[in-house]
Parts: structure tokens; C-alpha cells; sequence
């Protein structure tokens, strides 16, 4: 190309949409650990009041664990907003509580989602 050429553009779309990505973030539903501690802990700055509630804080059963009666509730709530957007992923944690929130909102999902399960985002 000479000096005084003008460059060439990409051909033009009329669809504004196109290119664009739009990422919707989404926190899994309540846990069943979100549920035993709002019910057990009584904090006072930052310290338990009562020894069963450091329990419910350290205990193994709530590492890796499923979502309360709320976090059905909540996703039952969210399903059919969300049945409006058009998906083409969703990438979840393998984590329970993030597994099981994904299944109850995309499962049936109109637009059939691929999902992804990405052992990094624990």
C-alpha cells in the first residue's frame, strides 16, 4: 500500500449485538452452612459466644455442602428470570452448594447451556 492509500475496514453488520459478550455472575443459592450458622452464631465481635457455635463454624459436614430449603426457594425465584436471557455457558464450581444451584437454574433452561465445571474456581 502507497503512502497516500487509504486503509481498508472489515465489512459492516447491522446487528449491534455481534462481538459482544455479556457475563452474568451468579452466587450459588443459601447453603445449608449459611442456614446452621445464621441459626447458631451469636457473634460478638468477631468471637462465639457459646462453644456450639464455633462447631456449626468448624465443621467438616458444611466444607462441601448442598443449599437450605431458602436456597431452592431463591433459585425457584430466579429460574424464570433468567429463562429470558439467552445462554450459551455457564461455568460453575464443582463444589455442591455452586452444583446444585446451577442444576436447579439451568437444567431446564430454554436455551440448553452448555456447562462447564471448573475445578479452579473452588
Amino acid at each position: 500500500m502507497e503512502n497516500n492509500e487509504e486503509p481498508t475496514t472489515a465489512p459492516t453488520t447491522t446487528d449491534p449485538n455481534l462481538g459482544k459478550v455479556r457475563l452474568y455472575v451468579i452466587r450459588h443459592a443459601e447453603s445449608e452452612y449459611n442456614a446452621a450458622m445464621k441459626s447458631a452464631i451469636r457473634l460478638d465481635r468477631q468471637t462465639f459466644a457459646h462453644e456450639e457455635d464455633r462447631i456449626v463454624k468448624f465443621c467438616p459436614d458444611y466444607i462441601d455442602c448442598g443449599i437450605s430449603e431458602k436456597g431452592y426457594g431463591q433459585c425457584e425465584a430466579l429460574r424464570e428470570e433468567l429463562s429470558k436471557i439467552n445462554f450459551k455457558y455457564v461455568v460453575t464450581s464443582p463444589l455442591k452448594r455452586a452444583l446444585i444451584t446451577t442444576n436447579e437454574l439451568f437444567s431446564k433452561h430454554p436455551s440448553k447451556p452448555s456447562v462447564i465445571v471448573e475445578p479452579l474456581m473452588t
